[in-house]
């Protein structure tokens, strides 16, 4: 088995999935409880997760660099 220095992590971790099958073990387990389809409440996170942005984007003064078509325009 190559080191991580020669290749990705996944296909490391999918080369020693193949090899031995007990390691696919705990994803089948997992996927039997997860919901296919749209998660619930899936609006919820994301309204949280952009509130969270930018409670930490104004806290550290994080902006986007102006874009290259800003600077042409600005000329």
């Amino acid at each position: 088995m190559k080191t991580l220095e020669e290749l990705p992590f996944e296909d490391v971790l999918e080369g020693r999935m193949r090899e031995d099958k007990q390691l696919t073990r705990p994803f089948e387990a997992a996927s039997k409880y997860a919901q296919s389809g749209i998660p619930g409440r899936l609006t919820f996170h994301m309204k949280v997760l952009d509130e969270l942005l930018e409670k930490v984007t104004a806290e550290f003064g994080l902006s986007d660099p102006p874009s290259a078509v800003t600077d042409i325009v600005s000329i």
